[in-house]
């Protein structure tokens, strides 16, 4: 009885193998047809895409590296540092400008007060000598005052008329250097204020940042390597802009 039963599970074995075969080989034809002969393979090709050229925009030495050819980066993320120590003195340096311009605006409109007064002292003195003239010409129309008194007079009046219009063109120049708009629309403090801003940009622009996100194609900087505004640092492969070649 065991020889007969033994057969049977050598058939029923079999059965089973060549369906599980059957069944493999059938799903691998059936993913050929559908999936397989649409797909290539080879070990010679490479990511292309659109690349962002990403470059300095300022003068120094680069201290810092923060991506490697094939990482991903994200808009924004830093990728490199330009050294900012002499950004740093450059703008401090133009604060000190801006502050300096500044207390020499403030100087100039303390100026102007001042010749001002002087205007006043000037006019109050003229207008007194101008009265002492009249009065000694009045005199003098009754011969009540000899003419090198009227004389005197005269020239007084002359000169005190001399020095006011003197003290009006300097009030006027003083007006003109410390302006008369708001402090911080001077000329001086405009143009000084400019150059801070323009400092604090380039200091803002020494960390070397992802335009776009992607992957890095190619680095093309060398830790410590002294880089111009326009040097090519890294390529960037753009997400959803690449392709295998």
């Amino acid at each position: 009885m065991n020889s007969v039963v033994r057969p049977r599970r050598r058939r029923f074995t079999l059965l089973i193998v060549f369906a599980v075969l059957a069944s493999m080989a059938g799903g691998g034809v059936l993913w050929y047809l559908r999936v397989g002969q649409w797909e290539e393979s080879t070990d010679n090709a490479y990511l292309a895409g659109n690349l962002v050229t990403v470059s300095a925009e300022v003068d120094g030495p680069v201290v810092r590296i923060g991506a490697e050819e094939n990482d991903h980066v994200v808009a924004g993320q830093e990728l490199a540092l330009v050294a900012d120590g002499d950004l740093l003195l450059t703008l401090d340096s133009r604060k000190q400008m801006l502050a300096l311009a500044v207390q020499e605006v403030e100087a100039r409109r303390a100026q102007v007060e001042r010749a001002r007064s002087e205007l006043n002292l000037k006019e109050i003195t003229h207008r007194l000598a101008v009265e002492e003239y009249d009065r000694r010409k009045r005199l003098a129309a009754r011969k009540m005052v000899a003419q090198e008194e009227l004389d005197a007079a005269r020239t007084r009046a002359e000169e005190t008329n001399g020095k006011l219009e003197t003290s009006r063109r300097t009030l006027a120049e003083a007006q003109v250097r410390a302006g008369s708009g708001e402090l911080a629309s001077h000329p001086m403090v405009t143009a000084a204020a400019s150059s801070v801003r323009s400092a604090w940009r380039a200091l803002r622009k020494a960390p070397v940042l992802a335009p776009v996100t992607g992957t890095i194609a190619r680095r093309r900087v060398q830790l410590g390597q002294r880089v111009a505004p326009g040097t090519p640092l890294f390529s960037i492969s753009e997400d959803g802009s690449s392709w295998v070649e």
